[in-house]
Order: structure tokens, then C-alpha cells, then sequence
């Protein structure tokens, strides 16, 4: 996972954004989201759950940056910030 060059789907963003934490802030960060950013979907999206804001971010990501929105590159940056849990169980959901 932490190598692969293929980009990230719908349902890639899905998965990811139900299983991260509270600390998905400090993945935007890791993104290049500035606080401005980062408060912007807070707000923005704040009338959803907090799956919704993190969906939403994520989709920036691949919308603004489609050759680094890669399978690999989240999950580098997913367990470089203690999102470990979320790339093992990723992986287990990823075709084979």
C-alpha cells in the first residue's frame, strides 16, 4: 500500500474518511491544508457528521492535486501521523 501509484477513488476517500480519528487535522496539515483551509470545512460542512468534513477535504486533495492523490502517498501520510489503524484496515479492504 505504502508504494502503490494508483489513484484514489470515491471509494478509497469513503473508506479512509470512516475510519479516521479526531486527529484528521493533522493529516490536512501533512497535506499542505492551511488553518484557514482546514476551519473553512469545519464550517463549510459542519451540518454533517465529521465523516462528511474529512470526505470533503480529502476530495479537495484529489481534485487539486491528482498526481500525488495516490494510494501510496495517503497511506504514507496516514501512518507518518499515527493513523495506523486506518491503512490496516485499508489494505485488508483493498482488492486482491
Amino acid at each position: 500500500m505504502l508504494l502503490n501509484p494508483i489513484p484514489l477513488t470515491r471509494d478509497d476517500l469513503l473508506f479512509v474518511a470512516t475510519h479516521m480519528d479526531e486527529r484528521w487535522q493533522d493529516i490536512a496539515r501533512a497535506l499542505n491544508f492551511s488553518e484557514g483551509q482546514i476551519q473553512q470545512f469545519i464550517i463549510d460542512h459542519k451540518h454533517y457528521r465529521l465523516k462528511e468534513v474529512i470526505y470533503q477535504f480529502l476530495l479537495d486533495w484529489t481534485q487539486n492535486e491528482p498526481t500525488e492523490a495516490t494510494v501510496g502517498t495517503l497511506s504514507n501520510v496516514l501512518w507518518e501521523n499515527n493513523q495506523k489503524d486506518v491503512v490496516k484496515r485499508w489494505s485488508e479492504h483493498q482488492p486482491t
